[in-house]
């Protein structure tokens, strides 16, 4: 019976490793919601939070997600149990990013950083008199979203906050949405996008900057049919996850999940989601990992007999 055990995972365990699962935090009203993207799976939330989330950011190393809210409060929690570990009053957060196991948190151009325990080690200060909107960690530079007057500017800068480029301007720029996002690019390539949801002379779009490396090669903007007033997005393996609200009915909240033919799939969580704010995504162990874990720890428990 044994042996027969082991013949049937040597059948089961290549083909279950070829794939590949993820899980989305998404925080919406005062709750961190978890989804299967891939499947459309509700997977319950966590988290009672004093204010309005503004931003997350999740290390998959450390197994840690970091929440700021309106009331200036940051906290950690461990996103697989949903426990709630560590928290400290500090500044309102524009927004979070995980930048070598460091808490990077961003409001204006001040970023302040923080070690997991969340005691501050340091600021960085970008050179810009504009409105920093958002900030975003990418191939090791820091863009940013910014504002001046009706003009939405991308730009990039050092790790230590010197200005390196101004990529691109859009202008009639009536409202910025959310916060500014990478994903691959859709047709599978290794180039990135930058994307941010913009409200350009009154129509909501999601305008984007193709990155091949960290040189500018295209930029535009389009109007997708699901998902309205764009808030962030977060890459997956094969594309990207859009948040927002339910283009049909703006009372809800919602994402859609792009494959790397560009077709869009959604838009899901409109049971859960009200008001969402960002979305972060963790890249769970393939199943043929876990059944070589299991595997091993079976024979493990043969030998000691």
């Amino acid at each position: 019976m044994k042996n027969r055990f082991l013949l049937l995972l040597c059948f089961v365990s290549p083909a279950a490793a070829m794939a590949s699962y993820e899980m989305a935090l998404i925080a919406d009203s005062g709750r961190i919601h978890r989804y299967d993207p891939e499947a459309n799976v509700y997977l319950g939330s966590f988290g009672r939070f004093g204010g309005n989330l503004l931003d997350m950011a999740t290390d998959q190393t450390t197994g840690k997600t970091f929440v700021s809210d309106s009331s200036g409060f940051l906290s950690r929690y461990n996103y697989s149990t949903g426990t709630s570990e560590l928290g400290i009053n500090t500044t309102t957060a524009r927004s979070l990013n995980i930048v070598n196991n460091e808490v990077w948190l961003q409001n204006g151009p001040t970023i302040t950083r923080y070690n997991q325990n969340l005691s501050s080690l340091g600021t960085v200060t970008l050179a810009t008199s504009d409105l920093v909107s958002s900030m975003h960690l990418l191939n090791g530079k820091l863009f940013t979203l910014e504002t001046s007057g009706t003009n939405a500017i991308f730009r990039r800068y050092s790790m230590t906050g010197s200005l390196e480029s101004t990529l691109i301007t859009f202008s009639n720029v009536n409202s910025v949405l959310g916060h500014i996002g990478s994903v691959r690019f859709l047709d599978g390539t290794s180039t990135d996008l930058l994307l941010a949801g913009l409200t350009i002379s009154g129509t909501q779009r999601a305008a984007f900057v193709s990155l091949n490396g960290l040189a500018v090669t295209g930029f535009s903007a389009y109007i997708p049919g699901m998902i309205t007033g764009f808030r962030d997005f977060a890459p997956t393996h094969t594309g990207g996850i859009y948040l927002g609200l339910n283009a049909s009915n703006t009372s809800q909240g919602a994402f859609s999940v792009s494959s790397a033919n560009a077709l869009l799939d959604g838009p899901y969580g409109t049971a859960q989601l009200v008001s969402p704010q960002a979305v972060n995504v963790i890249v769970a162990p393939e199943p043929g990992s876990m059944l070589a874990f299991g595997l091993g720890g079976w024979l493990l428990l043969r030998r000691k007999r």
